[in-house]
Parts: C-alpha cells; structure tokens; sequence
C-alpha cells in the first residue's frame, strides 16, 4: 500500500502538468515547463511547442524560450514599411550625426523644426560625447527625438568594457540597465533633452513620438518611454 502511494504521489506532478504540444501560442508555452521542469519551447517556423528535444528542422534563430522575446505583431497603422525607413527614419538618423541638424531636417524631413541639439560628455574619457536632438514635423504631424551613435574606437571600447565590468542599474520601469548606458541616457535627459521633450509634446498634444536609436543609444527608445 505504501509503495502505491509513493508512486501516485510522484506521478501526480508529472499528470498534471501540461505538456509542451498542448501550447498553441508562444507565450503561453514560452512561459511553461512540463512536469518533469523542462522548459517547453517555442519554434516560431512551425508555430509550434516543443520540449528540449526541439523539431530539428527548426532554425535555431526561430527557437524562443522566453515569452519576452515571443513576436508582437503592430498596431494597424504601425506596421514597418520600405518607405517609412528611407525617406524618413534615414534623414532623421543622418541629422543627429550633423553639425547643424535643422540643415538635414529642412531638406530631407519636410522642414521640421529643430527643437535643441544636445551633446553632453558620457564616460569619464574627454572626446567620448553623447548627443541627441529634438524637433517636430508639423507635415507629418509628429514629435521627432533621434540620439547619435558611437562616435570612434575609443568610445566603442569604453562601452564594452563598462557593460561588461560595471554592475548594473535599476530602472524606474522596473529591470536592470547597463551603466554606461544609463549614465549615458540621463546625463542627455537631464541637461535638457527631457523638459525639450515635454515642451514639444505640450504645444502638440495630438501629433505622435518618433524616436530614432543607434548604437550607443540602443536602450534610448525604451528608457525614454518609460520615462514618460
């Protein structure tokens, strides 16, 4: 009778359960383990749930296993197209690298306005600058914010080295952000960058937010939305 027991009591986990092949979306097996804690994972070629003996056919790039990364299909209006990219996102991106952004901003963006553009030093190196700008298109009705990239070996380095050395810091939004990045973000958000921002949004409550990244900047984006 014992021995009964011990053996309903060890396979009740394992009946309960639910199996990887019962998920039929990516989150709701990304986020899932079988019975016996194997992690259930998703092929997203096949839209399929597999345990760790994953469809071999699948590409390892289309394997997710974190319901973070599952995709998220866009709004309706929101969807990435050619068009978008070239005649807008790319003016807007070759603007943060310039001089004088409002030159850019005139002939390649419709003549949006430029707002300030800020650069600010970011690491303790002298020459390694961050830098940023604001703007608004009233053509396409829209609050513009692109931030500029790494600029130089130097910087690149600098950026490897304290990621991968220096721990990391809590955000507001909840997570952990790389310090050189988050020291790089607020030191342009604080010397400016955010009250531009506010006003822009302020005297344009209707229009939407565009904002450009790059290589230095690449948590920009989401550490500025969170910070609105």
């Amino acid at each position: 009778m014992l021995v009964n027991v011990a053996v309903l009591l060890v396979c009740l986990p394992v009946i309960i359960a639910a199996k990887c092949g019962e998920w039929s979306d990516c989150n709701s097996c990304a986020s899932h383990k079988e019975g016996d804690g194997m992690e259930c994972r998703w092929c997203d070629t096949s839209k399929s749930c597999h345990d760790f003996s994953i469809d071999p056919d699948c590409p390892s790039s289309q394997i997710i296993d974190m319901a973070y990364d599952c995709p998220v299909p866009p709004r309706n209006g929101f969807a990435y197209t050619d068009e978008f990219g070239r005649r807008k996102i790319l003016p807007i991106a070759a603007a943060a690298h310039a001089a004088n952004p409002q030159a850019c901003l005139t002939n390649a963006v419709n003549g949006a306005l430029l707002k300030r553009k800020l650069t600010v030093q970011c690491d303790s190196k002298k020459n390694d600058t961050c830098s940023g700008y604001t703007a608004v298109s009233h053509f396409d009705r829209a609050v513009l914010v692109s931030f500029r990239g790494t600029s130089g070996t130097e910087q690149l380095i600098e950026e490897g080295v304290e990621s991968i050395f220096k721990a990391k810091k809590s955000f507001v939004g909840g997570g952990n952000v790389d310090a050189y990045f988050y020291d790089a973000f607020y030191a342009l958000w604080n010397a400016g960058m955010r009250d531009d921002l506010l006003t822009l949004k302020a005297a344009n409550p209707d229009y939407e937010l565009w904002v450009r990244i790059e290589c230095l900047m690449y948590l920009s984006q989401n550490l500025l939305v969170r910070n609105n």
